[in-house]
């Protein structure tokens, strides 16, 4: 007789507790706007809005959470404290700035951004970070340019370049940029799949020039 051996009880992987809706005050954000006549006129706006009695209860709130927005020791206390394992941290919604024109809304999506990265690399296996783009201005959002292109081979042999969207340039506004490929919201802006490398080289280049020019075939 074949004894019956009950199989043994395996304990569930534990789940992670995650908070997906946590903020950043960035003071830096707040520097960039000072003074702006868009930023009165956005606070009156909010302050008829809101009403009195929500900013008299709202401003204390925030002014007592203040180390917990902006402070990665006191951040991650409260979160041992409230048994929250991870947080999506992103940027104050008092930091959207929805009024700003173009240049300023740049820097401030770049500043959320840069800072919301800066914390969270303060702790990166318990806080992930979440951007910003300026929605009031969606050609920014390809802030590498709007000129996706990519490469391929025809039947032939020969390299194409396809383009779409070309941007067009103000030159007495535009300034040329230098953007970190490192980056995935810099690279992400681009139709290329791949970095370049000895490979692709070798296959991007026809036959070495004899001196006369032939047109290819096509």
């Amino acid at each position: 007789m074949t004894q019956h051996v009950p199989e043994q009880a395996t304990e569930p992987l534990p789940t992670p507790t995650i908070d997906v809706h946590a903020h950043l005050l960035l003071p830096e954000i707040e520097e960039a706007v000072a003074g702006h006549p868009g930023l009165a006129e956005a606070r009156d706006l909010d302050a008829r809005r809101n009403g009195p009695a929500a900013l008299a209860v709202n401003g204390p709130m925030v002014g007592a959470r203040v180390p917990r927005l902006t402070d990665v020791a006191v951040r991650l206390a409260a979160m041992d404290e409230a048994g929250v394992d991870v947080q999506l941290v992103s940027p104050s919604p008092g930091h959207y700035h929805y009024w700003a024109g173009t240049r300023l809304a740049n820097r401030i999506c770049r500043l959320a951004n840069e800072g919301t990265a800066a914390h969270c690399a303060k702790a990166p296996d318990r806080l992930h970070g979440l951007g910003l783009v300026p929605l009031q201005h969606p050609d920014l959002a390809h802030m590498a340019g709007d000129n996706t292109f990519t490469y391929f081979l025809d039947p032939h042999g020969n390299t194409v370049e396809y383009t779409t969207e070309l941007e067009e340039l103000d030159e007495d506004t535009w300034h040329p940029h230098v953007y970190d490929f490192s980056r995935p919201e810099a690279t992400d802006q681009w139709g290329t799949a791949n970095p370049m490398n000895e490979l692709v080289a070798k296959e991007s280049f026809n036959d070495v020039d004899r001196g006369v020019f032939v047109a290819p075939p096509v």
